[in-house]
């Protein structure tokens, strides 16, 4: 086993510095389902510090870093992402009109539905 070290960023809320453990020589994609298996509650294979946290589990729209390179959970699978997009997601996150009334997770998802509703529209 080897270790490599990944940001996980919960736009509005937290991010986490861990390590992930996985087998020498995996690709980023099988690193990504590594994270995505250790921060989702429920697992046979929780990260210590998703239990030791308390957070919530890894979805749709939250972004992890694996070797200098950002990537966004998808509905399925992972998107590489720009470098700027996960701070930039974050900012617009906490500058939400509705964020005291509705927490971070909730207006991270308008924000997503506003944005695919704008693509689908052709605007």
């Amino acid at each position: 086993m080897t270790k490599t070290s990944v940001v996980i960023k919960y736009p509005g809320e937290l991010a986490m510095y861990v390590t992930i453990d996985h087998t020498f020589g995996e690709s980023e994609n099988q690193i990504l389902e590594r994270v995505f298996e250790g921060f989702n509650g429920g697992s046979p294979n929780e990260h210590p510090e998703f239990i030791r946290q308390r957070c919530r589990s890894l979805s749709v729209g939250d972004f992890v870093n694996v070797n200098d390179t950002w990537y966004c959970c998808e509905s399925m699978g992972w998107r590489k992402c720009e470098m700027s997009e996960p701070d930039d997601f974050n900012r617009q996150v906490l500058s939400h009109p509705k964020f005291d009334e509705w927490g971070a997770w909730t207006c991270a998802q308008d924000l997503r539905w506003n944005k695919s509703q704008i693509s689908q529209n052709g605007a």
